[in-house]
């Protein structure tokens, strides 16, 4: 058949391929006449190389003392006070007051001159691991012993006392 002649070819055509590879390769790491001889796993061995020069380079970085402090240079009292100085001046103008809270209640959202609520402070953790229990309803007509609200709040004490407060949340 017409399919298996052309695999045929195509099998033929790997394998000379293949080989050809193999000649160019054995041929390349021979070299010319005085040249000189590469090993096959070349690459590697720079790879390897490489990778302990930056080794060492992170174990010498490591070992270094740090500078500690900002790269910048300090500046001098006198400099810090003109700098504070010129900074209260600018609040003190009204103009750059407004303007300022403008962009910012922009950029948050929030309508200028509006009071913000204070922010509240985070509940405890085990505040927020309580639950409040759910209400059944009660019926008029149901008189059964078990409804008496008396043995209902000692359950519920029970149950409660019963339960950790804190609740690990990896466990």
């Amino acid at each position: 058949m017409g399919w298996e002649k052309r695999r045929g070819k195509l099998m033929v055509q790997e394998s000379c391929y293949f080989e050809w590879q193999n000649l160019i390769a054995e041929a390349a790491r021979r070299g010319l006449a005085g040249e000189e001889e590469l090993q096959w796993y070349s690459y590697n061995i720079l790879d390897e190389q490489l990778k302990k020069e930056w080794l060492e380079s992170v174990e010498r970085r490591k070992t270094m003392p740090r500078t500690k402090g900002s790269k910048r240079a300090p500046k001098p009292a006198e400099q810090r006070k003109k700098i504070a100085e010129a900074i209260a001046a600018k609040w003190a103008d009204p103009e750059y007051r407004e303007r300022v809270c403008a962009g910012l209640s922009k950029f948050h959202g929030v309508p200028v001159g509006v009071e913000r609520k204070a922010k509240r402070k985070p509940r405890a953790i085990t505040q927020s691991s309580k639950q409040t229990p759910k209400k059944k309803k009660e019926t008029d007509t149901d008189f059964s012993p078990r409804n008496e609200p008396n043995k209902q709040i000692e359950k519920f004490k029970l149950r409660r006392s019963n339960r950790p407060l804190y609740k690990d949340p990896s466990a």
